[in-house]
């Protein structure tokens, strides 16, 4: 049996609300999160103004280079509708945050054998990965990956105040 060279979700989280929120915040959050993990990022960016509010979508594909064979990465989805600017009282200041309700998805990935260094080599692939590689695969790679997925949707929480401070 042959494993895959690429494992799909390791984790998908969806993350769903409604109410105030600061959507600069959010975004550099998660950012920074990313880069503090060198995390390299391509994004989308879908904006429509209109009706009862603005429409913000966007799909990022983030990914790093863990070594020359495993590539390991996020993919996160937002959909946040109905937004518009408020003035909102924290702490006895004025503040200007959004206000909408969204979906936000963090859907984490790894990926073995990336540069396809190995395409003619097909059995020896195989067999490395089967027999060498396969327990770094599922227990280094994986599982650690599960935790960074989960940390990433825990600092968006936080982001969204959804967490007790």
């Amino acid at each position: 049996m042959s494993y895959p060279s690429k494992l799909g979700s390791v984790g998908k989280r969806q993350i769903k609300f409604y109410g105030p929120f600061d959507l600069d915040k959010l975004l550099q959050g998660i950012k920074k999160f990313l880069d503090d993990r060198r995390y390299e990022f391509h994004e989308q960016i879908k904006m429509k103004k209109g009706g009862e509010g603005w429409k913000f979508e966007t799909d990022w594909k983030c990914y790093v280079k863990a070594t020359d064979f495993v590539k390991k990465g996020i993919n996160i989805y937002f959909l946040i509708m109905e937004i518009k600017d408020v003035e909102v009282v924290v702490d006895g200041k004025k503040t200007k945050l959004q206000h909408g309700r969204g979906i936000i998805e963090v859907d984490g990935w790894v990926e073995f054998g990336w540069q396809n260094e190995w395409n003619e080599l097909k059995g020896l692939r195989s067999w490395y990965v089967n027999n060498v590689y396969k327990e770094q695969m599922l227990g280094k790679w994986a599982d650690n990956h599960w935790y960074e997925v989960e940390a990433l949707a825990k600092q968006i929480r936080n982001l969204l105040n959804f967490e007790v401070k």
